[in-house]
């Protein structure tokens, strides 16, 4: 098996993992831009500030790497999501050598859309 096929069945099998998206939040308003695929994110906090992601795709490959994103960040504190450097995700997980140009550019999309709105939360 290739080091693609692996990554490959590997994302298939974070995507099942994935929680469920809150239908309310499957909206033009909560589609990240800068993606291939089209991918949903919402936000919410925690009476104790930590912050409840959401995250949803159409492809199977990219719900596996909101996996990754959704694994770093639910249930954290919502200031350390806002400074959090997500895109370091990808070289820790080394998918930035596996991935193609286009995938790493809207993985990057939406970790950005993520600490931004974490920013807002952070600042309200």
């Amino acid at each position: 098996m290739t080091g693609w096929e692996y990554l490959f069945r590997e994302l298939v099998k974070h995507a099942r993992m994935l929680p469920e998206y809150p239908p309310q939040y499957r909206d033009q308003a909560h589609q990240v831009s800068g993606c291939e695929a089209k991918v949903w994110l919402a936000l919410e906090t925690t009476p104790e500030r930590q912050l409840r992601v959401f995250l949803d795709s159409d492809s199977r490959v990219v719900k596996g790497l909101l996996y990754q994103l959704w694994q770093a960040c639910d249930q954290q504190p919502v200031h350390d999501v806002a400074a959090l450097a997500v895109d370091d995700l990808l070289a820790q997980q080394q998918l930035d050598k596996q991935l193609s140009p286009a995938r790493i550019q809207g993985f990057s999309a939406v970790a950005k859309e993520l600490t931004r709105q974490a920013q807002l939360l952070a600042d309200a």
